[in-house]
């Protein structure tokens, strides 16, 4: 399966710790050391570092804190999924553990390119507290606090039209990104997410693409008439 991640297109892949392995020491332990053995061996063949990602234990399992370590043992991870984030209390404890991994262990430049943590909303209590999570800010400084609204899996994933509009309510709710967890179906999530009422595309030289979208169009019409 880890020698799989590597053929897909995806904007990023997020290796698993918490939901794919059993929850016992030796298990987590094991999956932790395959996980390191696999990037580290690996380095010629990964996708940029921007691509890799790793999905820990939450902060209130006692597996959260040496997830956290491994994942700073390693540079080529630049973001941290965190599952079950209930309050800005889970987000300021993950970004202690990360500041400690720097500050006693060393295993990474200070000055290196930040840590960005997926926030995962899974509960009522998430919802109640979502403009704090979103606002949230490290209090140890840029390095770390970026974030990303990404909607989560889609557990009917097999019916391709549940999932198709599953895709598009995310987008209009500005989700901008959806995880997936088989490859098979990436390019309906693009297009579900790409799809967009008023919105039209100039292509450019070299293969790109401009949007342009309704105010845009509106804004030319105003100054050409």
């Amino acid at each position: 399966m880890l020698e799989k991640s590597l053929t897909t297109n995806s904007d990023v892949i997020i290796y698993d710790l918490e939901d794919s392995v059993p929850p016992s020491d030796a298990d987590k332990n094991g999956a932790r050391g395959r996980l390191a053995h696999f990037l580290s061996t690996r380095s010629s063949n990964l996708p940029s570092h921007e691509r890799i990602a790793v999905r820990l234990n939450s902060t209130s399992t006692p597996f959260f804190a040496e997830d956290i370590l491994q994942a700073m043992r390693l540079p080529c991870i630049r973001t941290l999924v965190l599952p079950k984030v209930h309050s800005v209390q889970d987000l300021n404890q993950v970004s202690e553990e990360i500041f400690l991994a720097y500050k006693g262990h060393r295993f990474r430049a200070p000055d290196g390119p930040p840590v960005q943590i997926v926030a995962s909303i899974e509960s009522a209590r998430a919802m109640y507290n979502l403009g704090q999570i979103a606002s949230w800010q490290s209090t140890y400084g840029d390095a770390l606090g970026g974030k990303l609204a990404a909607l989560l899996v889609c557990v009917n994933y097999k019916d391709l039209d549940y999932l198709r509009n599953e895709c598009e309510d995310g987008r209009r709710l500005g989700f901008t990104g959806k995880i997936l967890r088989a490859a098979r179906i990436l390019k309906l999530m693009e297009k579900a997410h790409l799809s967009q009422k008023g919105a039209a595309g100039l292509e450019l030289e070299g293969g790109g693409m401009e949007m342009i979208d309704a105010p845009m169009i509106k804004q030319v019409c105003a100054i050409t008439l």
